[in-house]
C-alpha cells in the first residue's frame, strides 16, 4: 500500500516539476544593462534583452519594484523602441508589458527599453550606498550572459566594490568580471542566471556622496513618515486627556448591609463593571425566587445525560411578574409562556434558542429608568473615549493601508480593505481589554492599578518610542523590524487601555458604585456577631442576598461566613443532595454556569553591506506572456 501511495507521489511530483520548466516559453541570450547614476541617487537605466521564443508569445513583461525598504521608488520616463507597451501595476511592481496583444513573436526578438529610477534620500544619516540589483531574482527563465556598465557620478573607493550572483541572499562573488576605469565599472557574467538568480552590486559610499536628494517620492513616503510617529504623538495626546479630562472622582465606599434600594441584582453587576454578562441576566432567576415568583427544580439527571448536556433545572411560575422594569416583564413573558406551558418551563427547552431574548435585555439594562435617564457615563466622555479609540487604532489604519498602497499602487483600493481591517482589529481589541479590565477584579479596582502603573510607565514609554525611532533613522533599520512592531504593539494596548478609562462615570453612578462597592466589601470581610444579628432581625437575609452576591462573585465567601448559620435550603430551591451552606453554593455556582451558557447558547453555523544577491533595490524580473 506505502509503494502504491509513494509511486503516485513521485509521478505527482515529476508532473508539477516538468510543468514548472514547461513555463520557460523563451530564454534570454545577452541581457545588456547601462546604469548613469546621479548626484541626487536618481538612475537612468537602459536595458537590452536579446529573447529567443520556443513557443509563440506576445511578448515580455518587466517587473521593477517600485518601493524599496519601505520606501516609494520613482519610475517615470519610461520608453520602448521598436515595439507597443502599456504600463500599470504587478502587486509592488511597476509592470512594463511589452509587445502587441495581437501578434505573436517566435525566435529571436531584441527589445530595447529604458526609465529613471529614483531612490532619492534613504534616510540613512551614516553612509550612502549603491546597492542594486542589475538583474533581479524574479526572472522565470535563464539569462545566459549579462553585460553591465555603471557611471557614478564622482570619485568612489574602488576596493570596497562587490557584486554577487546567484539565488536571492547569495554571497558568491566568482560569477563576475569586471573593471574600472575612472568613474566607470563595466563587467559582465562568467556563467549563465537561472530562473530566480539575481546580480548584484553593493558599493558602500561616504554619506554626503549623494545630494540634493529628494526626501518623499510619493505617498508611501510620506505615509511612512507619518506612521512612525503615529503610535508615539498619539499616546501623548490620549494620555494628556485621559488624566485631564477622564479621571473619574474619588469613590466613597461607605459599608452598606443591603444593596442599593431599586436596583435589581442585572442593574448591580452592569454598575459596577460597565458592563451586562450572561451571569448579570441569570441572577434575575434567583432574585425573582427570591421575591417568591418562580421556584426552581433541580431534575434528577445523573451520568451519561448530565454529562452530554448538563444538569437540567424546571423553573415553576408561582405568579406573574408584575410592576417591573420593562426588560424584567419582558424576559417574564418570553420565558414562561413562549418557550413554557405558561406555569412552568425547563431549562433544556431554552437552549439554543433563548439567547436572542438574553442579548435583548442585556441591551435594554444599559438603558433602564432605574438610572434616573442618567447613563452609567457621562455623554462628554462617552465621545471622548469614542474619540481617543480612533486616535488609537489610527496607527493601524496606516499600517494596513500602507501594505495595501505598496501592493497595489492605487491610492484609493487600499481605503476600504485598511477599514475593515481595522476595525476587525478594533472589536478584538476592544473585547480583550473589556476581558483583562473585567478579570476578577472588578473594574473600578483594576482601573485604579492600571493608571498608577501607566502614569508611571508611559513618559518611559513615549521616550523610547522617539529615541528608537530616531536611533533605527540612523542605523541599518532593517533589523528592527521586530522590535518596532512588538513597540507599536506595546503603545497600541496602552493607547486603547486609557481611551477606555477616559470613559467617566456620572455623579449618580459614582455614588451607586461607592454603595455597592461598600456592601461587597461588607460581604468580604463582615464579622460574624454582626451577621447574627443581621440574621436575627431578618431570617432570609443570606438568600435575600444570594442573588447580589452571584453578581458580585463572592458567593463562596459568603458561604463561608454563613457556615453553620443557615441549616435550612431556600423556600423556592429543591435539590437532590443534603443542605450545608458549601454544597448549596457549589450547586447554586453549577447551576448559574448551566443556566448561563444555556441561555446564551446559540445554535451551530454550517459551512464547508557587504551585499547579497538579491538584497539591493531595483532589478525585480519579468516573464512572457
Amino acid at each position: 500500500m506505502f509503494r502504491s501511495n509513494f509511486k503516485y507521489i513521485l509521478m505527482l511530483l515529476l508532473v508539477l516539476s516538468l510543468g514548472a520548466y514547461g513555463q520557460e516559453y523563451f530564454t534570454i541570450g545577452d541581457y545588456n544593462v547601462n546604469i548613469k547614476v546621479n548626484e541626487n541617487n536618481s538612475y537612468n537605466i537602459s536595458e537590452e534583452i536579446n529573447a529567443h521564443f520556443e513557443t509563440e508569445r506576445h511578448g515580455i513583461y518587466r517587473d521593477i519594484p517600485s518601493t524599496y525598504k519601505g520606501k516609494n521608488i520613482k519610475i517615470d520616463n519610461i520608453t520602448v523602441k521598436g515595439a507597443p507597451f502599456t504600463k500599470g501595476r504587478a502587486g509592488g511592481d511597476t509592470r512594463i508589458k511589452i509587445g502587441d496583444p495581437y501578434r505573436y513573436v517566435l525566435g529571436q526578438k531584441k527589445y530595447l527599453l529604458s526609465y529613471d529610477y529614483t531612490v532619492g534620500d534613504d534616510g540613512n544619516k551614516k553612509m550612502d550606498e549603491f546597492y542594486y540589483n542589475i538583474i533581479g531574482d524574479r526572472w522565470n527563465t535563464t539569462i545566459k550572459k549579462v553585460r553591465f556598465t555603471i557611471e557614478m557620478p564622482s570619485d568612489f573607493d574602488q576596493s570596497k566594490v562587490n557584486f554577487t550572483s546567484g539565488l536571492r541572499g547569495s554571497k558568491d562573488n566568482t560569477g563576475v568580471e569586471y573593471h574600472i576605469e575612472g568613474n566607470t565599472i563595466t563587467g559582465e557574467t562568467l556563467k549563465p542566471l537561472g530562473p530566480g538568480e539575481a546580480l548584484t552590486i553593493a558599493l558602500p559610499l561616504p554619506e554626503g556622496y549623494y545630494r540634493n536628494t529628494s526626501k518623499f517620492n510619493g505617498p508611501l513616503d510620506i505615509l511612512s513618515y507619518v506612521k512612525k510617529w503615529a503610535a508615539a504623538v498619539f499616546l501623548t495626546i490620549i494620555s494628556f486627556v485621559w488624566f485631564f479630562f477622564g479621571r473619574d472622582k474619588r469613590v466613597v465606599e461607605a459599608v452598606e448591609f443591603y444593596p442599593p434600594e431599586n436596583i435589581t441584582p442585572a442593574e448591580a453587576g452592569y454598575i459596577i463593571d460597565g458592563t451586562v454578562d450572561t451571569k448579570d441576566v441569570t441572577s434575575l432567576l434567583f432574585y425573582w425566587a427570591e421575591k417568591g415568583y418562580i421556584e426552581i427544580v433541580e431534575e434528577d439527571t445523573h451520568g451519561l445525560i448530565e454529562m452530554l448536556t448538563g444538569k437540567d433545572y424546571t423553573f415553576i411560575k408561582l405568579k406573574d411578574r408584575k410592576d417591573a422594569p420593562y426588560y424584567e416583564t419582558m424576559m417574564f413573558q418570553e420565558l414562561f409562556y413562549k418557550y413554557g406551558d405558561g406555569n412552568q418551563v425547563k431549562l433544556s427547552a431554552l437552549r439554543n434558542n433563548f439567547y436572542k431574548i438574553t442579548n435583548k435585555v442585556k441591551s435594554i439594562i444599559k438603558k433602564h429608568k432605574v438610572l434616573k435617564t442618567q447613563t452609567l457615563y457621562t455623554d462628554a466622555s462617552k465621545n471622548l473615549s469614542a474619540l481617543m479609540k480612533g486616535l488609537a487604532i489610527l496607527p493601524v489604519f496606516l499600517e494596513g493601508y500602507t501594505r495595501f498602497y505598496t501592493l497595489t499602487g492605487d491610492l484609493y483600493i487600499g481605503l476600504p480593505f485598511a477599514g475593515a481591517f481595522s476595525l476587525i482589529i478594533f472589536g478584538v481589541t476592544e473585547k480583550i481589554v473589556k476581558l483583562i479590565i473585567n478579570f476578577e477584579v472588578k473594574r473600578e479596582d483594576m482601573k485604579l492599578r492600571f493608571s498608577r502603573t501607566l502614569m508611571n510607565i508611559i513618559p518611559f514609554i513615549i521616550i523610547v518610542s522617539v529615541f528608537f525611532h530616531i536611533f533605527t533613522m540612523m542605523t541599518f533599520r532593517g533589523i528592527f523590524n521586530i522590535a518596532d512592531i512588538i513597540l507599536k504593539t506595546v503603545i497600541f494596548l496602552i493607547s486603547f487601555i486609557l481611551a477606555e478609562f477616559t470613559l467617566k462615570r456620572t455623579d449618580y453612578s459614582t455614588e451607586i458604585l461607592g454603595k455597592l462597592k461598600g456592601f461587597r466589601n461588607f460581604l468580604i470581610h463582615a464579622e460574624k456577631s454582626r451577621l447574627e444579628t443581621l440574621i436575627k432581625k431578618n431570617p432570609q437575609y443570606y438568600y435575600n442576598i444570594l442573588p447580589y452576591a452571584i453578581v458580585l462573585g463572592v458567593t463562596n465567601v459568603w458561604a463561608d461566613k454563613f457556615d453553620g448559620m443557615a441549616s435550612k435550603p431556600p423556600r423556592w430551591y429543591r435539590g437532590h443532595r443534603g443542605f450545608t451552606t458549601h454544597t448549596f453554593i457549589n450547586e447554586i455556582n453549577k447551576s448559574v454556569q448551566s443556566i448561563g451558557s444555556t441561555m446564551s447558547s446559540r445554535p451551530g453555523s454550517s459551512s464547508s553591506s557587504g551585499g547579497s544577491s538579491g538584497g539591493g533595490s531595483g532589478g525585480g524580473g519579468g516573464g512572457s506572456w
